[in-house]
């Protein structure tokens, strides 16, 4: 529904106003939203995945999530490439998602096409990946001057059709505190433009990784997730008993489910592999 202009005080208070637009709950809704993290760490992978999972209904990050269509503009990535990809991931044939691998400039016509597919499609779900590759010309991601209208029109379409637009970016230089609004490359009219910020952070040579997440309709949260190599896969890095993956409870716990549940103290010891005295079932 088209936002309203104007309210009066009286009519916000008696409106009975729309609940969020869920595409992953309490982590992202409908909206303009940045997934940003450094070079290389993941997050094409993080949003690929999040496509995939919407696209068919599944799960994404231990969240079940609606299924709804999906466009992903993969501008970085060849069609072959993005095969491998989502082979790996297991996605079935019939999963709603389409693949746009050149796109026009979003501060020319890019933007008018985008809201007609979206339109004419009923999009859920759209991915930019990179927010700096769709955009043309030189632009000064410093000027926020220049910076907020061009993202400021992505919100708009954004919110008017009740639609997740999610522009992969970038992180400055890691500084001493992490900030997930902050680091965003740029100036800050981008992460003073975004509803959702999603940060990914992960040390170099590390499966696992933190996913920060703020925004004006999400309570501040952060997830500890670990990278799959055999699934090109993002998981919550806890099992379903609240321990750690890698770490001892688990492995202690996964042995106990292959022994049938229940194992002596030693007999466990011997299938992990470690000292008794490390152990307690």
């Amino acid at each position: 529904a088209p936002r309203a202009a104007e309210m009066a005080m009286a009519a916000l208070l008696a409106a009975e106003l729309p609940e969020p637009v869920w595409v992953v709950p309490d982590l992202l809704p409908a909206g303009f939203s940045i997934l940003a993290g450094r070079p290389k760490q993941g997050k094409s992978f993080l949003a690929l995945q999040l496509a995939v999972a919407f696209g068919t209904g599944g799960r994404f990050l231990d969240r079940p999530v609606p299924q709804g269509k999906v466009l992903y503009v993969a501008l970085e990535d060849s069609p072959r490439r993005l095969q491998g990809r989502v082979r790996e991931m297991g996605a079935p044939s019939d999963a709603s998602v389409s693949f746009a691998f050149q796109w026009p400039a979003l501060n020319a016509e890019g933007l008018d096409l985008l809201e007609d597919r979206v339109m004419a499609e009923g999009l859920s779900l759209v991915v930019v990946d990179t927010l700096a590759r769709a955009i043309g010309g030189r632009l000064d991601w410093d000027d926020v001057g220049a910076v907020t209208p061009l993202l400021g029109g992505l919100q708009q379409v954004a919110l008017a059709r009740d639609v997740c637009i999610l522009a992969i970016d970038h992180h400055r230089k890691p500084s001493m505190v992490a900030d997930v609004v902050d680091d965003v490359m740029g100036s800050t009219g981008k992460s003073a433009v975004a509803d959702t910020i999603w940060g990914l952070y992960r040390k170099r040579g590390d499966r696992g990784a933190k996913l920060r997440v703020t925004g004006r309709d999400v309570a501040e949260c952060e997830l500890g997730v670990v990278f799959d190599g055999k699934t090109l896969c993002w998981q919550v890095e806890e099992t379903a008993h609240g321990v750690r993956t890698g770490s001892v409870q688990a492995d202690i716990l996964d042995a106990l489910a292959e022994l049938g549940g229940e194992a002596a103290t030693k007999e466990l010891a011997e299938a992990l592999g470690r000292d008794a005295r490390n152990v307690s079932p």
